[in-house]
């Protein structure tokens, strides 16, 4: 009977192999764990993609330890957004790609059966909806971005969470990177979302690169006048201002805005949209 002996080096070489195999396979499931994940703003998700791919062995460990985590839904349903901005059949209002609910009025694609959407600029307090102020404006350069930006910041109004998802992510950049996150964008349509915290404030800018929409918009809702004040204030010193409405969402068409600013510059279809026929 023929005997075959493996040197101890076979043994080794076939267990560092299968090593080899288990952890390429790891690094692969990560870098596309990674790289599927859309409640990233594109800043971060991209370092950790260097950081996986040039330092493979302590990337994914980073990754796995120290990686952000995964934010709860917001309440938009995937299967329900559309690839392309869609008009709301309650206010008439643009949605942008990837949204499910209409950030003006707070109508949703999805069912009556599915669970109810929360808007991204709205929250119930105990008794009553939560006040929003819109201000439309031509649409901005980076040095107007600039400017509102620092004029938060002036008025005392901390960016805690900023980004291009909903909920926004932590931040605690300067305000130069600030800035810079909310001029990046690879859409037509660019949304930034975020917060400060300490006041429960939310806000959120959406400019628009393309000819068809001549103005850009800033939401803001808080439970304090006083700081949706703030964002209107900094919003009309930093930009060319068309019109800044307030009010409560709630109702669609039938919402009642108070108009807090208006410009001879403002367009016709937002005047006629905010300003009665009857008013001069």
């Amino acid at each position: 009977m023929n005997t075959t002996f493996h040197s101890p080096d076979d043994s080794l070489t076939s267990v560092l192999l299968s090593v080899v195999v288990v952890w390429t396979l790891v690094w692969l499931v990560v870098l596309g764990t990674l790289l599927a994940r859309k409640d990233l703003d594109p800043i971060t998700k991209l370092t950790w993609v260097l950081v996986v791919i040039l330092v493979p062995f302590f990337g994914v460990v980073f990754y796995c330890l120290l990686g952000p985590k995964r934010r709860p839904s917001s309440g938009r349903s995937a299967e329900h957004a559309a690839s392309e901005p869609v008009g709301c059949v309650s206010c008439g209002a643009e949605i942008p790609a990837g949204v499910a609910t209409c950030p003006k009025c707070g109508w949703s694609y999805e069912s009556k059966s599915a669970r109810p959407a929360r808007a991204p600029h709205r929250e119930r307090s105990c008794s009553a909806m939560v006040e929003v102020i819109y201000a439309y404006f031509a649409n901005p350069t980076a040095a107007q971005v600039d400017k509102y930006l620092r004029a938060l910041q002036g008025r005392g109004l901390v960016i805690s969470h900023l980004g291009k998802s909903d909920p926004p992510p932590g931040f605690g950049g300067s305000i130069e990177e600030a800035i810079s996150l909310v001029c990046v964008s690879t859409t037509q349509s660019n949304w930034t979302f975020g917060q400060d915290a300490a006041r429960r404030l939310h806000f959120g800018i959406q400019i628009h690169h393309e000819r068809r929409y001549p103005y850009s918009t800033v939401w803001a809702s808080c439970l304090d006048g006083a700081v949706l004040r703030s964002v209107a204030e900094s919003a009309a010193e930093a930009f060319d201002s068309f019109i800044t409405v307030r009010g409560v969402p709630a109702g669609g068409k039938r919402a009642v805005w108070k108009i807090v600013h208006i410009t001879e510059r403002c367009p016709d279809d937002l005047r006629s949209t905010f300003v009665p026929p009857d008013t001069d």
